[in-house]
């Protein structure tokens, strides 16, 4: 049986929503600042790829993808530029690792049982809180 405190496939796709949209977002105004220094393709292919994510739609390639644009706006996105959050990074990792098509993603549309039992197991919280504290810990 499952723990009453883990959450539900709705939960986490309200949750995919925000950071897809989050990531969208800041990959256009990316673009919009710095799109005329040379990153036009990578930063357009991170919007697509959070719209993706957002919606539930191939979110485990589009999560992939948006670590790739992360990585090169680390190694050789415009100078002014900010750099990638590594917290969101770990988001993206851990959404990789996690069953696929929750209730309310695109890629659980027509299931007879839109939500499929699914559920975040509380061990990927507890990983997350534990990555955040060490993470604030070492700063």
């Amino acid at each position: 049986m499952r723990s009453a405190s883990s959450w539900t496939g709705g939960q986490y796709s309200l949750y995919r929503w925000l950071l897809g949209g989050l990531l969208c977002l800041h990959c256009v105004l990316l673009l919009a600042d710095h799109g005329h220094e040379g990153g036009r393709a990578p930063l357009a292919f991170g919007a697509l790829a959070s719209l993706a994510l957002a919606a539930g739609w191939r979110d485990r390639a589009a999560a992939l993808a948006l670590l790739g644009t992360g990585f090169w706006l680390l190694l050789t996105g415009p100078p002014s530029a900010p750099t990638p959050s590594p917290w969101v990074g770990w988001l993206l990792l851990v959404h990789v690792c996690l069953p696929r098509a929750p209730y309310g993603s695109f890629d659980a549309r027509g299931r007879e049982d839109p939500d499929d039992g699914w559920r975040l197991a509380n061990g990927w919280i507890a990983c997350t809180w534990i990555v955040l504290l060490l993470g604030y810990a070492h700063t």
